[in-house]
């Protein structure tokens, strides 16, 4: 298959990328297969849209297999598109809408990576931005549960990005260890932008000009720090919580 196509293995993330309107050019399904709820769906959709279909045996499916699981289901698809952050800011300053922005200048583990991803899609981020290092391979998609389909990624220089976010406002939070505030008193209702730090290094100093305020995420127990993409989460839903709050209030 031409190496300009990605690969999508499992059947969440093929049928979200199907549900999404991602170009696929041909998915290979493993002979036999139990056509459950998802796999029925992920037919009907490929013969709506004409998408060409070839049935393989496990062996010969599992041997093009980039994960160790692909549940019966490979598909071959357009690369992941990189989204212009001015767009999405200026997009933002139009409709007056409080912005959230995740930030990963690192990420060591796809699956940390696609779970992010996948929560940034939950809790309505407008955007992650990643740095162009960053590989988003078969692991990325299927950690996500096919949440990248719908999440714009923005893959570009972080300095950049992180002044292109002060200049339009934003404010931007990184989780620091042994810092005075907690991320629950820290106000995560305007337009914020927030850093994930890598797995080995945390946030690096290289960014630290651009840190308006450090949160800390207390830990109780023997282990001192939190897998990055579950204090990613822990972050982005307080935030998501102290916005519903607002809305609430301004409503009563």
């Amino acid at each position: 298959m031409n190496q300009s196509y990605r690969q999508i293995e499992g059947r969440n993330p093929v049928l979200e990328a199907l549900r999404a309107g991602t170009e696929i050019t041909k998915i290979y399904i493993e002979l036999g297969i139990k056509v459950d709820e998802r796999v029925g769906e992920i037919l009907a959709i490929c013969a709506k849209k004409h998408i060409a279909i070839e049935k393989k045996g496990w062996k010969n499916l599992h041997r093009m297999a980039m994960s160790k699981n692909c549940q019966g289901i490979i598909a071959f698809a357009q690369p992941i598109e990189s989204h212009s952050l001015e767009h999405i800011l200026k997009k933002n300053a139009e409709r007056e809408k409080p912005g959230l922005v995740i930030v990963i200048p690192e990420a060591l583990y796809e699956y940390n990576l696609g779970a992010i991803i996948r929560t940034c899609e939950c809790a309505g981020a407008d955007c992650v931005i990643i740095n162009k290092r960053i590989s988003l391979g078969v692991g990325v998609g299927r950690a996500s549960m096919g949440a990248i389909e719908y999440v714009p990624i923005v893959t570009q220089n972080i300095h950049s990005s992180l002044a292109m976010l002060k200049e339009y406002g934003y404010k931007i939070f990184a989780a620091k260890a042994q810092v005075k505030k907690n991320y629950y008193d820290a106000d995560l209702t305007g337009s914020i932008a927030i850093i994930i730090g890598s797995e080995d290094k945390g946030i690096s100093i290289t960014t630290d000009k651009y840190v308006d305020e450090y949160i800390n995420i207390p830990m109780f127990g023997r282990i001192n720090s939190l897998n990055m993409s579950v204090a990613g989460a822990v972050i982005l839903y307080e935030s998501v919580r102290q916005r519903l709050l607002k809305n609430c209030e301004k409503k009563a």
